[in-house]
């Protein structure tokens, strides 16, 4: 069976929460937020997004981020605290966009080490994009995974992470988290799909040789 973990404001419930002074930027309590300045913010590239509550039709409040004729890099971060011996993670969230000018792309993530400050650190084992090449431009209550196998040595910590990007500066690009799952799996970790193909491959190989022997 699985395990659940204990994600704080796992809905994004209010309070929203301002950070640091800026008006634009309120996020759901239990969360935190980077995000990149690009060289050339001034014209539209890598800028900071604006951050808010918003009400879906047929939802929650859920967590909105949005850049207006503009392209970002963000995320939305919390740590949780494990149970011993918690090994094998997996992170679900549930998220829309709306993007006209499309290149909108999500993805979530796990970190093992329980960092908060960089999006980019190698130590997080990231899921598959939704939507990576920017269409369609609008996507509704769609999951993105994550799964994670924590090694050894285990700090007893792990960071989740929650990414958007988008390409275009189109006039309005807007994602919406809905709310988060996680839970550890019981079980060994998934096999990596690129470590079964090299295996098969090794397979054939080795078949091939027997036969050309013969």
């Amino acid at each position: 069976m699985a395990e659940p973990l204990r994600v704080d404001n796992a809905g994004f419930d209010p309070p929203f929460i301002e950070q640091g002074g800026i008006s634009q930027l309120k996020v759901a309590g239990g969360w935190g937020f980077v995000w990149k300045d690009g060289p050339d913010s001034g014209h539209g590239f890598l800028v900071r997004p604006e951050c808010y509550p918003k009400e879906l039709p047929d939802e929650d409040t859920c967590q909105g981020i949005q850049t207006t004729s503009a392209t970002h890099q963000a995320a939305f971060m919390q740590a949780l605290v494990l149970p011993p011996r918690a090994k094998n993670l997996v992170l679900e969230a549930r998220v829309a966009y709306h993007a006209p000018a499309g290149g909108m792309a999500v993805k979530v993530g796990i970190d093992g080490t329980g960092q908060t400050g960089d999006m980019y650190a190698d130590t997080i084992q990231w899921g598959s994009w939704l939507n990576q090449d920017g269409d369609p431009p609008w996507e509704a209550g769609k999951f993105v995974v994550a799964k994670a196998f924590l090694p050894d040595p285990q700090t007893g910590y792990a960071s989740l992470w929650l990414y958007s990007q988008n390409k275009w500066r189109g006039k309005n690009n807007h994602v919406f988290w809905l709310d988060v799952n996680a839970y550890i799996k019981d079980g060994p970790p998934d096999p990596d799909p690129a470590t079964a193909a090299e295996k098969i491959m090794a397979a054939v190989d080795l078949l091939l040789e027997s036969v050309a022997l013969l």
